[in-house]
């Protein structure tokens, strides 16, 4: 929970990003929206978008976390993804679709198994999942 606080707080603290604040929130909100109208999002499952230190950081102390790839992260105790704000700038919706659904594919899987993340995704985004 300590570790989870941290991180929580390292977000708030890193306002200074290499995006104009007002662009750094209407990513999120796209983000947010985007992955809330995925089927098998758990109603408290929240997304973020961090700016490239705060993702160094993440990547460098948390290499055990199942799923750190190039532009999103989650940790799947916390019901927390992690987006990559660069990604984020140039993704577009159907990108973001595809990797929040990898996401909740390693959430639905309950593994670290990309293979099997995406067969969920798939599945996912294919409607077989409610």
């Amino acid at each position: 929970m300590k570790t989870l606080l941290t991180i929580a707080l390292a977000l708030l603290c890193s306002i200074a990003t290499q995006a104009a604040p007002n662009l750094l929130v209407e990513q999120g909100d796209r983000v947010r929206a985007i992955g809330k109208t995925l089927p098998g999002v758990p109603s408290d499952w929240h997304f973020m978008i961090v700016n490239e230190q705060t993702w160094q950081d993440i990547v460098r102390t948390k290499r055990s976390w199942s799923n750190l790839g190039n532009s999103a992260a989650s940790n799947l105790t916390a019901h927390l993804t992690f987006v990559r704000e660069g990604y984020a700038l140039r993704a577009t919706d159907s990108d973001l679709r595809q990797i929040l659904a990898h996401e909740m594919g390693h959430h639905l899987c309950g593994c670290q198994d990309e293979n099997k993340a995406n067969f969920y995704r798939d599945k996912i985004l294919r409607g077989e999942i409610q």
